[in-house]
């Protein structure tokens, strides 16, 4: 009680994150998806679902209202031990489906998603937005020309140290902290993310 969080603003960078998969399916898809996957994680608390809350509105805003008869939502009672194999069940019961947005939570998600879409021979009927790309799988993807992964928020956790020293420093001195400080994502895809990692 009375903390000052510090960290990422989970819906900002879900909504940016949604707004991004959004113009990606505007741009490949005309706007019109099939089916929208959720990988939920109620057990999560509060932060996470508004990371998931931000990306499907964030998606929302760029394609339109998506139909709750066209959502699927996969809780993580159920994907939380192997989000591949539940991943790969349900698009086994969508074998018509050639339009598939898939929502995650982060980079363990995206890489499962990769997994699954490339085992089941669907890498073109799935595309997802990747919450961190702090994995080497996940900045892997991002610079291909074609991958299920078409951007991904960048949290660069190496940066926090500075901020986080600052922010300590200012509470020892017995100054007013605001409720919550928050990192400074960035959206990347495949012409960017080489100038944040150049080598991997």
């Amino acid at each position: 009680i009375g903390a000052t969080f510090f960290g990422v603003d989970n819906y900002r960078s879900g909504w940016d994150g949604g707004v991004e998969l959004g113009k990606w399916i505007k741009a490949n898809w005309q706007g019109r998806i099939d089916k929208l996957i959720v990988l939920e994680h109620t057990s999560g608390g509060t932060l996470p679902a508004m990371r998931l809350t931000g990306q499907v509105e964030g998606l929302q805003s760029v394609i339109g209202d998506i139909a709750e008869a066209d959502t699927i939502r996969l809780d993580d009672a159920s994907v939380s031990h192997d989000t591949e194999k539940v991943l790969l069940l349900q698009l086994e019961s969508l074998p018509g489906a050639r339009k598939l947005a898939v929502i995650s939570i982060s980079d363990n998600t995206a890489e499962a998603i990769v997994n699954a879409a490339r085992k089941s021979g669907r890498t073109d009927h799935i595309a997802t937005a990747a919450q961190g790309a702090g994995t080497r799988l996940v900045r892997s993807e991002l610079r291909k020309a074609h991958s299920v992964i078409v951007a991904a928020t960048l949290f660069r956790p190496e940066k926090y140290g500075r901020p986080l020293i600052e922010l300590a420093q200012k509470i020892l001195r017995g100054e007013q902290a605001p409720p919550a400080v928050y990192i400074k994502h960035v959206v990347v895809d495949r012409n960017n993310i080489g100038d944040y990692y150049p080598d991997n």
